[in-house]
């Protein structure tokens, strides 16, 4: 059976990024099934309708408010001041519970303002590569499952992150510079490590950080290893996950591994 491809892709429009996503053409002519995280284009129309309604489910079951959690007034300042900086509205979002305004400190502004202006990103142009020669494009995941998830996280862990990020400055645009360039040069696994440098996390940093790698990746990476096995063995697909669901212990290529499959890496140009 022709070899299927797990690609480490990055959600940004980084020029750089999107090149190394076109390189991948070779590859995805190869297959008749291309897998990313939620198949479809998740700024699309369909994805985004499902998104909205999920997002506000698990706002209502979301009981916690992330101001009340912030111990001090300085930091709930340092918040909103954060906050307003990402184009948000910080009386609102201090209402949401933690993990929506954990949501919002992913990207920074220059980012969305790029998705906005309609230019393209990695998994939408690997799922074009796809679709232009007729292959079947499916999701590894429901739309929006990571919000019960990230939702599932202890607040006070979330709001010990926030008030981190809030405390140093411009820490979200080095993070994402810092992450485009890493993953440009081939390092994904050194994106991680890029963080705990550029941040200092409060004492409790081993549980925060246990949590989240819980919440946001090796739970996930298991729904997207079960959903995939069956498309390997199907064969051939060109699977397009996050790049830092590949790497670590628990990640997608040591999961493959331990499930017996062959994982073995494609130098790209």
């Amino acid at each position: 059976m022709p070899p299927s491809y797990l690609f480490g892709a990055m959600h940004v429009t980084d020029d750089g990024a999107i090149a190394i996503a076109r390189s991948m053409a070779k590859y995805v002519n190869e297959v008749q099934t291309v897998a990313t995280e939620v198949g479809e284009n998740p700024l699309g129309a369909g994805n985004q309708a499902l998104a909205h309604a999920k997002f506000a489910q698990a706002v209502a079951a979301s009981p916690a408010d992330t101001a009340s959690l912030i111990d001090t007034t300085e930091d709930r300042d340092r918040v909103a001041n954060l906050l307003e900086r990402l184009g948000a509205d910080p009386a609102k979002m201090l209402r949401m519970p933690p993990w929506v305004v954990m949501s919002l400190m992913r990207e920074p502004v220059c980012e969305r303002q790029r998705r906005k202006a309609h230019l393209p990103f990695v998994d939408e142009v690997i799922e074009s590569m796809g679709k232009s020669h007729g292959a079947k494009i499916v999701g590894l995941e429901k739309p929006s499952d990571d919000f019960d998830l990230i939702a599932s996280m202890d607040p006070r862990l979330a709001v010990d992150a926030i008030v981190a990020v809030a405390r140093k400055d411009n820490f979200i645009e080095n993070m994402f510079i810092t992450g485009v360039q890493l993953y440009n040069q081939q390092r994904i696994g050194e994106i991680a490590i890029a963080s705990d440098i550029l941040i200092t996390l409060p004492a409790n940093d081993a549980a925060l950080n246990d949590a989240w790698q819980v919440a946001l990746s090796d739970k996930r990476n298991l729904v997207m290893r079960d959903s995939a096995e069956p498309l390997v063995d199907a064969g051939p697909v060109f699977i397009a996950v996050g790049a830092a669901h590949l790497v670590g212990e628990h990640g997608l290529v040591e999961l493959f591994r331990a499930a017996g499959y062959s994982v073995t890496r494609v130098q790209i140009n």
